[in-house]
């Protein structure tokens, strides 16, 4: 595949991360008043608890765990781990640059993270220290849909949903025109450009897409208005059915000025702390829809999630505590799938509204409350979903000959955007 002629960069802000590898806590147990998962860290998920989640499984059991729903996680891929495996499908990855993928090639049916640690002095790295790799992607998959109530690791709302790791970042950022690709993708969208490019049609399209990828635009032309081609992709998206969850960013500024949370028909999630206050890094403003947990020291009370014990390429299994607006998004996702599962026939602003309108009201934020989401979803009228305006599916034949006769243009729209650089919520996201 030719590179875009300009590269985007997402920032990186990454943060001393603590390895959890010994698990030590005694199992929680089911009861008469209903779920209690089994797995050993789900007491340290104290995000859980603040969104409801146990009101949630004490009221409703298992009955709404995601189950028929995709969460794609568009971000820097996803490593092998026992929390993990089993809830995912095949993904791709959309990394164009070969020097931020480190997988000796561009487009290619494999979405694996080779980790993203910094190389200061390249090309692509010049505003970063010495850092090691961040498995941004893997933590945020872990959040949305681990595997739970299987005696290790963590929980997950979304516990039987499918996960759909879509990589387009790696080594100190990603290319609008990836991520923008990559939304597309997600939701079973197909471009002259993937045809050209001999990209499989997404069999497992997504129902949610989660975006904890940010671009600050203060010093744009327009520094409120979205990118035309990740707008585009979102737009394209939401009208196959998904919702487009983002973060907020972590730059501690008005999210009108940060990318993707200036873009329509997204889902822009804050972060708030383990003691309910504003984190202090969180964007924040009318741009931001919906708060939910991020943390606000990696020690005391980051979110826990799975990650890989390797500083710079993948090694073994691990889990992380890590804050941010990037960790707040997916648990969002996570209960946006609860709600398309308990009425499949809400659209994606449906969704949105019963999220914002059961939402808890603190500090002047809509914070998330899953149970109170989770009920009105159950006995919300159902709407049709909207119908797809963009390309058609296409059989493995159809998408062959459309890559030998698609007309060009798709990826220079996606190439030329703005320049300068991209903010990965902050840390990514």
């Amino acid at each position: 595949m030719k590179k875009p002629a300009i590269i985007l960069y997402v920032k990186f802000i990454r943060p001393a991360i603590a390895l959890l590898t010994v698990l030590t806590l005694a199992p929680a147990t089911a009861t008469a008043q209903g779920f209690v998962p089994n797995d050993p860290y789900y007491s340290q998920q104290w995000n859980l608890t603040a969104v409801g989640m146990d009101r949630v499984w004490a009221e409703y059991g298992t009955t709404y765990t995601g189950r028929g729903q995709t969460i794609a996680i568009v971000d820097t891929g996803i490593t092998d781990h026992p929390d993990l495996n089993g809830r995912v499908v095949d993904g791709y990855d959309f990394n164009s640059d070969i020097e931020s993928a480190r997988d000796g090639d561009e487009w290619d049916a494999d979405p694996a993270d080779e980790g993203d640690w910094p190389v200061p002095g390249t090309s692509l790295c010049r505003v970063y220290a010495v850092g090691t790799s961040t498995w941004h992607g893997t933590h945020l998959a872990g959040i949305a849909g681990a595997a739970t109530n299987n005696g290790e690791g963590i929980a997950a709302p979304a516990f039987n949903a499918q996960i759909l790791p879509v990589r387009v970042a790696g080594m100190c950022g990603a290319t609008l025109s990836d991520i923008a690709t990559g939304i597309r993708w997600a939701a079973g969208d197909y471009t002259d450009e993937m045809a050209r490019n001999l990209v499989p049609v997404n069999r497992n399209p997504a129902s949610v897409i989660n975006v904890s990828l940010t671009y600050p635009t203060a010093n744009e032309p327009n520094p409120y208005q979205c990118d035309e081609a990740i707008q585009d992709a979102v737009n394209a998206a939401v009208n196959r059915g998904a919702t487009v969850v983002v973060a907020a960013g972590n730059d501690t500024t008005d999210a009108r000025e940060s990318m993707l949370a200036n873009c329509d028909n997204t889902i822009a999630v804050g972060a708030y702390t383990q003691t309910g206050a504003q984190a202090t890094y969180s964007n924040y403003g009318t741009s931001v829809d919906i708060w939910a947990p991020g943390g606000q020291d990696n020690e005391v009370d980051g979110i826990l999630s799975t990650v890989n014990s390797g500083t710079t390429i993948p090694r073994s299994p691990s889990y992380a505590q890590i804050k941010g607006t990037s960790m707040a998004a997916p648990l969002v996702s996570s209960i946006v799938a609860l709600i398309r599962e308990a009425n499949p026939a809400l659209s994606p602003t449906d969704v949105q509204h019963i999220l914002l309108d059961t939402a808890r009201l603190r500090s002047g934020r809509r914070e998330l409350d899953a149970y109170a989401a989770v009920t009105a979803a159950i006995s919300a009228p159902d709407t049709a979903p909207p119908s797809s305006s963009s390309s058609t599916d296409l059989t493995d034949a159809e998408m062959t000959v459309a890559a030998v006769f698609g007309s060009l243009g798709a990826l220079a729209v996606l190439a030329v955007i703005v320049g300068g650089l991209v903010s990965l919520p902050q840390w990514l996201g």
